[in-house]
């Protein structure tokens, strides 16, 4: 999943009549892998638009609130702030510095963080309101230990239906040692659907997923089906297994 995050900076104290400068670089793919055994990856970075941009990256470790000063994590991103020509592309490092030792028994999740800031408006262009898009994707730190694979881990999920006094639930639990990021959820109750937006269920973990309008359960007339992402963006339709 990709975040999107405006930041808008209002210029000259007028609203009525301004500019609006809008940003839109793109970062190739929905999320990055770092293998245990990679020296770097290549983050892909272009501008669709004719003038230049400037784009700085960083990491964070879950707070979006995290500035680039401020980011105390165990990656370097060469160069952290560059210029992209118009209809140009450019190639950042990401490098695993080893400052921290991350499990070695599972993935680590963070994110990667690309502002996208248009160039500064001339002097005749007084009024106008300029959109700066900052971009987040999920970065898995993937040691070289780990066994299996992403989409065994989506296919082994064990979906359990949980009730108490707020209504049903929908749990999902992950015992592998990857990071499951999941599309959507749909409980089949009674030739009705109930679905929820996908979550991602970290390893070793689980995530619940609220129904509030499945008013009745029946178990022998329930299944369930959800959608999984791949380490590609791709989307797969997988069936589960309700245990009772």
């Amino acid at each position: 999943m990709r975040l999107t995050i405006v930041l808008l900076a209002l210029a000259g104290g007028l609203l009525a009549g301004i500019t609006l400068a809008q940003a839109s670089l793109t970062v190739g793919g929905t999320r990055l892998i770092y293998l245990e055994s990679a020296k770097e990856v290549k983050v892909p970075l272009s501008n669709p638009e004719s003038a230049e941009k400037l784009a700085q990256a960083w990491v964070d470790d879950g707070n979006p609130e995290t500035s680039p000063d401020s980011a105390d994590v165990p990656f370097l991103i060469i160069p952290p702030l560059t210029r992209i020509e118009g209809k140009g592309t450019h190639r950042l490092q990401l490098i695993f510095t080893q400052q921290k030792n991350l499990p070695k028994d599972r993935e680590s999740l963070f994110w990667f963080n690309v502002l996208d800031i248009p160039p500064l408006k001339t002097a005749q262009t007084q009024n106008y309101v300029e959109l700066a898009y900052r971009t987040r994707i999920k970065l898995f730190y993937r040691p070289s230990a780990l066994t299996g694979s992403v989409g065994q881990a989506a296919e082994s999920i064990v979906w359990q239906l949980i009730t108490d006094a707020k209504g049903y639930r929908l749990k999902g639990i992950n015992s592998s040692p990857y990071y499951v990021s999941l599309n959507r959820v749909t409980l089949n109750n009674a030739g009705q659907r109930y679905s929820q937006e996908g979550e991602m269920i970290a390893p070793a973990g689980s995530t619940e997923f609220i129904l509030p309008e499945l008013p009745t359960f029946s178990a022998e007339k329930a299944s369930i089906e959800y959608e999984w992402i791949d380490d590609y963006g791709a989307i797969h339709h997988q069936r589960g297994v309700l245990q009772h």
